[in-house]
């Protein structure tokens, strides 16, 4: 096992079954669970009230099953994902950012582009 690794936490909120997670915890001593709360999926659409209540509740679920395990969910506001990426590998001297896959158009250019 080597260094530091972040896992950036999207739509999949579970620990369970979270091949993200599951490949970072296999080769890395120090995992680094973060959720970036951003606007910059390009979405015509903003988050409703009840779409804000599951995920302020899904995220301290999160978090809480996360704290059972020793470690903590980062939660960080940037509307720029790459930039808030950036920071938190400086910050935490990870070498590796892992994340689960999206389908939608707008997340799959945004994610090219962080790749790059």
């Amino acid at each position: 096992m080597t260094g530091t690794a972040i896992v950036w936490f999207r739509q999949d909120l579970r620990i369970a079954n979270n091949p993200a997670l599951r490949i970072a915890l296999d080769h890395h001593e120090h995992v680094v669970p973060v959720f970036l709360s951003t606007d910059d999926a390009s979405s015509e659409w903003s988050h409703g009230a009840a779409s804000r209540w599951w995920l302020h509740h899904s995220l301290k679920s999160l978090d809480q099953s996360l704290r059972e395990l020793g470690s903590r969910l980062i939660i960080r506001r940037n509307n720029d994902s790459l930039a808030a990426l950036q920071e938190l590998i400086e910050q935490t001297g990870a070498a590796h950012v892992y994340w689960n896959r999206l389908y939608e158009p707008a997340h799959i250019e945004r994610d090219k582009a962080i790749k790059r």
